[in-house]
């Protein structure tokens, strides 16, 4: 029989034989009798002496009073015999899992990005840091991996879902590490991430999908038969188009309801700084007098503070803040790390909620947060910034060194942040000792304004459509956040889109065995 054991605690230096070994005394059977060992899961417990703690399945004949396991059935892939073809808006993690599963299934697919590969992506963000003229293929908002391409590589969700698995499979497969299928908090960092993109366009590229880089899609429009994408060069039709904008197409979002009939509802807005002290310093905060332990992986950290008004999120340890600005004259920073996760700073953002805004009022309070920041950096996409202390006491000082590369200038936060950030710092950042042994203070880059995008594109709860053939998926929709889930909600997309030709066409629908 197969069963399932949580919370099994080892040590951070663990190896199979001592989870082996552990095991057997914990259930008083003989070691011999233990076969076919699985991790499940792997999360560190940095409360007290560091551990991990497992989920793992295991075979034994004896019968005991243990959850038995039954592993999930694999998602399968209808195949349609039938010809169709599908725009996909955006080379996010949402557009290019679409495609997989179009393509895999049978549609003709095009794939349409205002941005570029992931190779000029690179190119262009090095020459905007020496010439600081920012254009589309330099910000890393948009292009081929969206702006997780230069982030930690975060896959973390807090969603449990089948298809995970199968995500993070495609991933190793393109060269992802095996490891992010246990991992409690996986991440590939932003040098494997610029590997895997070119690895899966060359796949999906192989199979027929049609890339369109460097092209701006201005409109969508429903027909009879399907919808139209309107571009700065033409017009394409296609009998069903997935919107996997992300969360910075503010213009294209703002057309829908009038060029397709697609409603837009607000979502509170979330706005932020990034907060970055010295990874060692972190390290010590985490691990306490274990922080020497060659064998613990690098510290990270997240927590609430001033009674929920603040929150951190996006934890980059040994990471550097970098430059996302998506347009001229507005100033975004945001976090990256590389896999090794080894550089001599480490950051997150720290954020709140803006709630009770109309979708026009968050996007005018975002644009005006974006363009002071950028005035208050000298307007050279240097990042305004303070410390921590000087903020508290409002009150100039001089400011540390930092990993942002484009430059930093010390600014009074509190006259160009909007006013709930401001306050939710001032409640929350004195406990910062408290929730971090040790770390007194820090440096302070505004702003940190694309967390998630302040709308939703409405859809059908059973058909995933918007409007008839037009369908939002991902970061951009307002149902996802982050890499993996806007992964997922492509995916779950894809496979809507697959469920209507299939009927629409009343085929049989043979299952890909080899999902």
């Amino acid at each position: 029989m197969r069963y399932k054991l949580t919370q099994f605690r080892v040590p951070v230096d663990y190896d199979q034989d001592t989870v082996l070994r552990k095991l057997a005394k914990f259930l008083g059977i003989p070691r011999k009798k233990i076969s076919d060992l699985t991790i499940l899961r792997e999360a560190m417990d940095a409360r007290h002496e560091p551990q991990y703690v497992l989920s793992l399945t295991f075979e034994t004949g004896l019968k005991l009073p243990l959850e038995r396991y039954i592993p999930p059935d694999p998602p399968k892939i209808p195949f349609l015999h039938t010809r169709f073809s599908v725009g996909v808006v955006g080379t996010g993690p949402a557009g290019l899992m679409a495609a997989h599963i179009l393509t895999t299934g049978g549609a003709e697919v095009t794939m349409y990005e205002q941005g570029a590969p992931v190779e000029d992506r690179v190119r262009a963000h090095e020459r905007f840091l020496e010439t600081r003229r920012l254009t589309v293929k330099a910000s890393l908002l948009m292009g081929e991996g969206g702006a997780g391409t230069f982030s930690d590589g975060k896959l973390t969700t807090r969603r449990n879902d089948h298809l995970l698995d199968y995500f993070f499979s495609y991933l190793v497969r393109h060269g992802a590490p095996e490891r992010i299928k246990i991992m409690a908090k996986p991440h590939v960092g932003t040098d494997r991430l610029r590997r895997i993109l070119p690895s899966i366009r060359a796949e999906l590229t192989s199979l027929g999908v049609r890339f369109l880089w460097n092209t701006r899609v201005l409109a969508v429009t429903p027909t009879k038969d399907g919808a139209i994408i309107r571009t700065t060069e033409d017009e394409f039709r296609h009998d069903a188009v997935i919107l996997a904008v992300g969360g910075s197409a503010e213009d294209l979002v703002l057309s829908l309801p009038r060029t397709a009939g697609i409603t837009l509802q607000p979502r509170p807005w979330q706005v932020g700084v990034r907060m970055e002290q010295p990874t060692e310093q972190v390290r010590r905060a985490v691990y306490g007098r274990w922080a020497d332990k060659l064998s613990l992986p690098p510290a990270e950290y997240s927590f609430v503070a001033g009674g929920g008004a603040l929150r951190t999120f996006c934890m980059c340890p040994g990471g550097e803040v970098v430059c996302a600005s998506g347009e001229p004259g507005r100033l975004v920073v945001n976090g990256m790390s590389e896999s090794h996760r080894s550089g001599p700073w480490s950051n997150a953002a720290i954020i709140t909620t803006v709630t009770g805004l109309s979708l026009s009022e968050a996007l005018k309070l975002r644009r005006r947060t974006e363009e002071a920041c950028f005035k208050a950096g000298g307007g050279d996409y240097s990042a305004p910034a303070q410390t921590i202390k000087s903020f508290l006491e409002e009150r100039s000082s001089s400011l540390p060194l930092s990993s942002y590369r484009a430059g930093i200038r010390e600014a009074s936060l509190e006259a160009i942040l909007p006013p709930t950030l401001v306050q939710a710092m001032r409640r929350a950042l004195p406990e910062l000792p408290r929730r971090l042994r040790g770390v007194n203070d820090g440096l302070l880059l505004a702003p940190e304004t694309r967390v998630a995008p302040p709308w939703r594109i409405v859809r059908d709860r059973d058909s995933l459509e918007a409007a008839p053939r037009i369908y939002p998926a991902g970061e951009g929709s307002g149902y996802a956040s982050g890499i993996s889930t806007s992964a997922l909600d492509g995916m779950k997309v894809a496979m809507a889109v697959l469920r209507r030709f299939a009927q629409r066409d009343s085929v049989p629908v043979p299952l890909s065995s080899h999902v």
